[in-house]
């Protein structure tokens, strides 16, 4: 990814590595009582993505979890970028997957 707005590449072995990181953080996030009606947990991964999990929607609401890319800006630190992700997946309020995740 060379800008901003374009859209970030993942192969399969990174997708599924977020998805298991995702799920797996999300359970434990269900476990200690911490996944509530518009909650919003930023993580970053590692120093190519930072990961987002949050819920949203009417009853029956739903979690969503992203992973935005990292670049380096001009002064060299890691930048998150917000204007393109990567969908990990849709959960219930359970932790439950609801769908597989996709590209934005």
């Amino acid at each position: 990814m060379d800008t901003p707005n374009e859209l970030p590449q993942i192969d399969d072995n990174e997708r599924r590595e977020l998805e298991a990181f995702t799920q797996g953080y999300l359970l434990g996030l269900v476990a200690d009582d911490r996944a509530y009606e518009g909650f919003d947990e930023f993580y970053s991964y590692n120093d190519k993505w930072d990961i987002n999990i949050h819920a949203v929607g009417q009853k029956q609401r739903t979690i969503y979890a992203v992973a935005y890319p990292q670049i380096v800006d001009a002064d060299g630190y890691l930048s998150t970028v917000t204007s393109c992700w990567v969908e990990i997946g849709q959960y219930d309020m359970n932790g439950t997957p609801r769908r597989k995740g996709k590209a934005q």
